[in-house]
């Protein structure tokens, strides 16, 4: 019997003198294929600019949000919501705002829409803000040396973006002569960039620029830039910390006469929140 314990320890000596099997590269995202991303995340943000409401006569001047009171950073709710192949991916992305009951004083006469005020009445102002996107990214070529290839340390993908926004707004201000509000619904389309880059192991960077607008005629006017830089670490395979830096400037007009509305301004500030992939 004992050639059978010479052959064991043989196999078992020859098995253990193996190299050992190098560990498999981490998924990065510039290697997904068919996957599924949700974002939710809480954006601090300010809104800022002028305002114009209806009733205004014509050559009124804007109010100033800060004026108003309603230039407060908030945590407000946003979430993304992403699905790739390959070379496209399709993404959902929403943002709500939402500043009540701001007390101000009016620093000097005039007038907000179509109500009178003097120095130092009273106001108390409110403001609602929706915006939604939809979009469709496409892979664009990239070189080998910057393409990289899974477990180099540094990566890079650039896509090209398309797609269309919404806006949803509302103000409402209160004042001692009675309340006067406006806002709208808009829609343009958007176009854009983004790039991708890994960084160290588990650690991206992605930087996104969209450009937007759409002329309607009759007073109607929408046009946007949306920058967007953020940072993820995926602590595990698919989940992650993400924070970063978000600016949403637009314009949004409608109406004609004294029944126009206008607001050029922007949303902006810095968010945080999960990336959880399937």
């Amino acid at each position: 019997m004992s050639w059978h314990f010479a052959l064991v320890a043989a196999v078992t000596s020859a098995a253990g003198a193996q190299p050992p099997v190098a560990d498999a590269p981490k998924r990065s995202d510039l290697d997904e294929t068919w996957t599924v991303r949700l974002e939710p995340s809480v954006w601090y943000m300010a809104p800022s600019g002028r305002v114009l409401l209806p009733g205004s006569p014509g050559g009124a001047d804007s109010t100033r949000l800060e004026a108003l009171n309603l230039d407060s950073p908030r945590l407000s709710p946003t979430a993304e919501l992403h699905v790739r192949n390959e070379s496209w991916r399709f993404g959902l992305l929403g943002t709500y705002f939402e500043i009540n009951d701001r007390l101000s004083f009016a620093d000097e006469p005039g007038q907000i829409g179509g109500v009178p005020v003097a120095t130092g009445d009273p106001l108390r102002a409110s403001l609602s803000f929706f915006s939604m996107e939809a979009t469709a990214a496409y892979v664009l070529p990239t070189p080998d040396w910057l393409a990289g290839k899974p477990g180099d340390r540094f990566r890079a993908r650039g896509e090209v973006v398309g797609g269309f926004r919404v806006y949803d707004v509302d103000f409402d201000v209160r004042t001692l002569s009675g309340p006067v509000g406006g806002g709208g619904f808009f829609v343009e389309p958007l176009v854009g960039t983004k790039l991708t880059m890994d960084l160290v192991e588990r650690v991206t960077i992605d930087f996104q620029a969209t450009l937007s607008g759409f002329p309607g005629g009759g007073g109607r006017e929408v046009y946007g830039f949306d920058l967007l830089v953020g940072f993820m670490w995926r602590p595990v395979e698919n989940v992650g910390l993400q924070f970063g830096y978000r600016q949403q400037a637009f314009g949004l007009a409608s109406g004609e006469g004294t029944e126009h509305f206008d607001w050029r301004g922007a949303m902006a500030g810095v968010y945080g929140g999960l990336v959880i992939r399937f």
